[in-house]
């Protein structure tokens, strides 16, 4: 049997290490222990790898909200209530658009995915900016601040003065901001506007004038040209993917 350490099977299952750990002290995946230290079987981590499901093409926009607004507590770490199947995290969506929610958080991809997945969220433009342009673009009350700044907002992360801007912003107001801040088009710009399509309803697109919801700003991160925010990002999407696989397939002893 090849055998590889905790550490590497998460990585490459894109779960955290404690999860890898439930999982072989349930027997739900192969490995054993060598002096007190659990060891992965290799052969079970590329049949997982294998049959992971695979997301197609990235979800509408209105799927990729509905999937945001779901898992929003577990990203921004809010205590839930009893949550013991996927369909809790549905609460507030009926008819067909419940049953297709909860087959997307059935089929939730591993982290390094999520960017694509959920690409479909929003239109990322880049723009560049003066500084007094860009303080009155995060105080617009039009947009919905995202990224590192949107969770250092909701009080959820430290934002850094290298993090640069991300705004979501509905589509019918897109032009009106651009112009009011005389936004230039530049494609390493400071400013990722993330314009939104109209058919994303109120209930669950980003609310103008709050931070974006802490799942979108989670995966904003993972655009970052810098390595610190996207790890940030990976690493608290990772809790969210354990969750979600942990109401898929039931706790681990």
């Amino acid at each position: 049997m090849e055998l590889i350490g905790v550490g590497e099977a998460a990585r490459r299952l894109g779960r955290s290490e404690a999860r890898v750990r439930q999982l072989l002290r349930s027997g739900a995946l192969s490995g054993q222990r060598v002096s007190g230290v659990w060891l992965v079987d290799a052969t079970a981590i590329r049949e997982r790898e294998s049959n992971a499901p695979r997301p197609g093409r990235p979800l509408a926009p209105a799927h990729a909200w509905r999937v945001i607004t779901a898992v929003d507590a577990l990203a921004s770490g809010q205590r839930l209530p009893p949550v013991g199947a996927l369909a809790d995290l549905a609460a507030g969506v009926v008819g067909g658009s419940r049953r297709r929610l909860v087959e997307n958080l059935r089929r939730a991809p591993d982290v390094d995915r999520w960017r694509s997945w959920l690409a479909g969220r929003a239109v990322t433009r880049r723009y560049a900016a003066t500084e007094t342009a860009a303080y009155r673009l995060l105080s617009d009350g039009r947009v919905s601040i995202g990224g590192a700044r949107g969770l250092a907002a909701a009080s959820l992360l430290a934002a850094r003065p290298g993090d640069g801007i991300d705004a979501y912003v509905r589509e019918a107001d897109a032009g009106t901001v651009i112009a009011a801040h005389g936004l230039e088009a530049e494609p390493t710009g400071a400013v990722r506007l993330r314009i939104v399509s109209d058919v994303v309803g109120a209930a669950s697109g980003p609310v103008a004038g709050r931070p974006a919801p802490a799942a979108a700003c989670l995966v904003d991160l993972l655009d970052s040209a810098n390595l610190a925010p996207r790890t940030t990002g990976e690493r608290r999407l990772r809790h969210v993917v354990d969750e979600l696989h942990r109401l898929r397939d039931g706790p681990a002893p």
